[in-house]
């Protein structure tokens, strides 16, 4: 190869594509990471509609204490996917669907009373009982400055015999209960006199209707003693006489709680064991109401999050018929259709095909959706993730930058405290972190540095996205090492890396997605400082990841590419001609197994084609440089104009058509190389930091030109490139 070729190889090489931990609703999905898997009740409307507490303080509503009947409460709706976006998938709050046994079926919506003081609420009593509950109300409920104090943990005679008078009241008093605590919340500002008011007994009503009320008491709240009573409450009443073959209410509450159980400590049972009962409850349910599109929702949500842990195709392909389904027959006039809407589109984002359906969708979501909404910043984050495939897929910078504001808008929208927060700072993160790879803006890395530790801090020990959040942490402190150098960045992002591996079950599918993230950290370590250990480590982990990929998932060929180029990097150190045929081999099998249509592809195929170039350099087989130039021009087409990868693609093909005229001396080839030489140039702004290499390169085309036919025109335009590529440098 002649010296005036040599710039092609001058430019940074992308050694690796670094997996973006399934982001939320497969991505929960962070992951995001999905986005997925969590659901809670749509408040309802009683107390200020728009006060930031009102979905906590809504949980102690609907108690009629002489009968046990609730009143009826909304439906409840979605709101998460992720990115890892995070471990489940469907951005779905499940839906109960509550089916009282021997009542007429609880009402879904409820009309927003005009008179909401508390004598109001007390007109179903007698006048005594009246008389009796008011007065009990001022004599035993305690201020709500008191309660704020009790929760703070500063204590006194008078607070303690308040709050002791308020637990020993009867059933007749809990309607009194809820008001007081009610108004205190709404006073304070404070969702801490709710769960004060949550933490006590429930009414005395059937186990079917507790369970309802437990679970939703563990979504507002995260308390897992709720949860575990909630799955034993219905497992005693499985076990008895009033439960029958054909209890869909029954069977589809007890589902959602074991898929809750699931999302909360990743035990693969649960999941096994919910799919059926869900399963059962979509066919027991009457045709076309209401409970069975909550069903159908509520088992997509289900079937996503089995395809996220195992990674087959045929739940990903159930999940989204489910979320079809239940959005089809879910009518455009009832409250919950944006959850429906948002669901659908995160599970057809999951699929990365149909996106612009998907947005279009979610913004129908978010559009159907007022702001007090507790399911807004759910939507929001969602449509945010959607920005984000897209950007990954188009290279828009705008669509970066709707991701970013969607998803900070989702936490502003979020109270502390709500169990949802830390999945929408992760993946508020992963699209920091995406800007950051394509702008390179430290802000960016320290704003998601930032997000990644509020999301770890958020979450307690045992949560099953606790390893997913560190390890998106550890990722992000490792980019800062590879730019920064702080070796004390490097040290904590190891340890978090190996922290979240040893959290998560060797079978669960993320532990090749860790196991991949800590390899990479290894590579970066080797590139900054030269140590082969680091080589060496980072290549027999990528292997161990590589080795838990099931045969067939769609995450197959990333790891193949990443494996694939740090067999390159050893190549290139040690020159061992087995390490580049097997590297070879990684790339090609990645690229036939990648769909065309995948955002991914390109970068398949650029991996591919610049390991063909080096072959023919070193080994001089005509047909990798044939190879290369087919590979190089397939990655162009893919990619349009206006993405971020374009230039470099583009330098690359003028590259491999610069090779083959020199080998058997084609002007076409000639020709070919100055055109591309010359688009890659054209692209990028003045300020790029490959602008001087690719000057240099379309000096080396014309002066080519000039040599070949005498131009002087070519000559003093290869002089004026190469001269700018000098000034740049």
């Amino acid at each position: 190869m002649t010296s005036r070729f040599l710039a092609w190889f001058a430019f940074p090489r992308p050694y690796f594509v670094r997996t973006k931990i399934w982001e939320r609703s497969l991505c929960a999905q962070n992951v995001s990471v999905s986005r997925s898997g969590y659901y809670r009740y749509k408040p309802g409307s009683l107390y200020p509609s728009r006060h930031p507490s009102i979905d906590c303080f809504l949980g102690l509503r609907g108690i009629n204490s002489r009968s046990g009947t609730r009143e009826g409460r909304t439906s409840p709706d979605s709101g998460l996917t992720d990115s890892i976006q995070t471990p489940g998938i469907s951005s779905s709050h499940s839906e109960y669907a509550v089916q009282h046994q021997g009542t007429e079926k609880t009402s879904r919506a409820v009309d927003r009373p005009q008179d909401v003081s508390p004598s109001s609420r007390f007109a179903s009593h007698s006048d005594q009982n009246k008389e009796t509950l008011t007065t009990r109300m001022k004599l035993v409920s305690p201020r709500p400055e008191n309660l704020l104090m009790h929760q703070a943990g500063i204590h006194t005679t008078d607070i303690a015999n308040g709050l002791s008078a308020l637990e020993l009241n009867s059933t007749e008093s809990h309607e009194n209960r809820a008001v007081t605590l009610l108004h205190a919340g709404c006073r304070v500002n404070s969702t801490q006199a709710a769960e004060q008011a949550t933490s006590s007994p429930l009414t005395e009503q059937d186990p079917l209707s507790s369970s309802i009320e437990l679970l939703d008491r563990f979504q507002r709240f995260g308390n897992v003693a709720d949860l575990q009573r909630a799955i034993i409450v219905l497992e005693e009443l499985r076990s008895t006489p009033a439960w029958n073959d054909r209890n869909s209410a029954g069977l589809g509450t007890l589902g959602v709680a074991l898929l809750f159980r699931f999302n909360r400590f990743g035990n693969l049972s649960d999941l096994e064991d919910a799919i059926p009962m869900l399963k059962d409850a979509v066919a027991l349910a009457a045709h076309g109401q209401h409970d069975q599109h909550a069903f159908l929702s509520n088992l997509g949500s289900a079937f996503l999050t089995r395809f996220q842990r195992l990674g087959e195709q045929s739940d990903l392909e159930d999940g989204i018929l489910m979320h079809w389904a239940a959005d089809h027959l879910t009518p455009d006039d009832r409250p919950d259709k944006p959850g429906r809407l948002s669901d659908l589109g995160n599970s057809f984002g999951a699929q990365l095909t149909d996106l612009e359906d998907a947005m279009s969708r979610q913004r129908d979501a978010v559009d159907l959706t007022p702001d007090d909404h507790h399911g807004k910043p759910g939507y929001l984050d969602n449509l945010g993730h959607s920005f984000l495939l897209r950007f990954q897929r188009l290279g828009e910078l705008s669509d970066i930058e709707d991701a970013i504001s969607r998803q900070r808008n989702a936490i502003t929208l979020t109270l502390d405290g709500d169990p949802h927060k830390p999945k929408y700072l992760n993946n508020l993160g992963n699209s920091l972190q995406v800007r950051f790879d394509h702008l390179g803006e430290l802000t960016d890395l320290a704003d998601a540095i930032s997000a990644f530790g509020d999301a770890v801090d958020l979450t307690p020990h045992g949560h099953p996205d606790k390893p997913t959040f560190l390890s998106n942490l550890g990722n992000r402190l490792a980019a800062r090492f590879r730019r920064l150098g702080e070796q004390s960045d490097m040290d904590e992002a190891l340890a978090m890396l190996r922290d979240a591996i040893d959290l998560t079950p060797h079978d669960h599918l993320l532990k090749s997605v860790f196991l991949n993230n800590l390899g990479i950290s290894f590579f970066i370590r080797f590139e900054r400082l030269g140590e082969l250990s680091d080589l060496e480590h980072a290549i027999s982990t990528y292997r161990d990841a590589f080795d838990l990929v099931p045969h067939g998932h769609p995450q197959k060929p990333k790891y193949l590419n990443i494996l694939g180029d740090s067999l390159f990097t050893r190549f290139e150190r040690f020159g061992e001609l087995t390490d580049l045929e097997d590297a070879c081999s990684m790339y090609k099998d990645a690229v036939d197994l990648t769909p065309s249509d995948h955002p991914d592809k390109h970068v398949h195929l650029n991996s591919l084609g610049h390991v063909l170039i080096t072959r023919f350099q070193r080994v001089g087989d005509l047909t990798d440089l044939e190879d290369a130039v087919s590979t190089y021009r397939n990655a162009v087409d893919l990619v349009p104009r206006g993405h971020s990868e374009k230039p470099k693609y583009l330098n690359h093909l003028g590259g491999c058509y610069f090779a083959r005229f020199d080998c058997l001396g084609g002007l076409t080839d000639l020709e070919d190389s100055v055109s591309a030489f010359r688009d890659a140039v054209d692209l990028v702004s003045q300020s790029h930091p490959l602008k001087s290499k690719y000057l240099f390169n379309l000096g080396t085309a014309l002066h080519a030109r000039f040599e070949r036919f005498g131009e002087l025109a070519d000559l003093e335009e290869a002089k004026a490139v190469q001269r700018d590529a000098v000034d740049l440098e």
